[in-house]
């Protein structure tokens, strides 16, 4: 399954844990599907707040990790989310969507 979790910012240096409020808004069963729903900022899931989002590519079962994952940023002239490079700041983190 694909998972979309949205984030209001990226970590600083200060404070590498943190990247605001964070919630998974759902999941659907491919990529091309998850990226739609970013694009069009579907039921407005920017909300004023959530600059970042990220689809993580994550299979059944117990203590999974994201096989593949794409970050995405919020663009306000285009009212959507669109594909950035992933962020340095989590090179070395997983499992936004499962914890």
């Amino acid at each position: 399954m694909f998972f979309i979790t949205l984030f209001e910012h990226l970590p600083s240096k200060e404070k590498w844990f943190d990247n605001g409020d964070q919630y998974t808004i759902g999941y659907l069963d491919n990529y091309e599907d998850c990226k739609s729903v970013l694009q069009a900022n579907e039921c407005d899931l920017h909300e004023g707040c959530y600059d970042y989002a990220v689809i993580e590519d994550i299979s059944a079962g117990i203590y999974q990790y994201a096989k593949q994952r794409w970050f995405f940023k919020y663009d306000q002239d285009k009212d959507g989310y669109f594909n950035i490079d992933e962020p340095e700041c989590f090179k070395h983190l997983c499992g936004f969507a499962m914890g």
